[in-house]
């Protein structure tokens, strides 16, 4: 059996947790979780930032469609007027006015 001296105990004496060791180990882990959120932050601002981005091209794309639809419509509109004219003409009905 091991003999209980001084210099066991000093041996076990240094392997024990002190409390500035513990505080140092603290310390430590609190920087690498730091460190951690940190790039996952990062990342996700660099999504949302290409997020943005694709939401920026797709009102884009949203305003051009509107406008040629609006072009389309209002070109549509004029010929069947036109064609109303026409029409009113050929039957000899008097316009209708409007009243806009």
């Amino acid at each position: 059996m091991n003999e209980l001296t001084k210099e066991h105990f000093d041996q076990q004496l240094k392997n024990l947790v002190t409390q500035t060791g513990l505080e140092a180990a603290f310390d430590k882990q609190a920087i690498l979780i730091n460190q951690a959120f940190q790039g996952h932050t990062e990342h996700m601002d660099e999504r949302f930032e290409k997020v943005d981005q694709r939401f920026d091209k797709i009102e884009d794309h949203i305003e051009r469609i509107e406008t040629k639809v609006d072009k389309a419509l209002h070109t549509e509109y004029i010929n069947l007027e036109v064609r109303v004219k026409r029409i009113e003409q050929k039957v000899g009905l008097k316009p209708i006015k409007q009243s806009i």
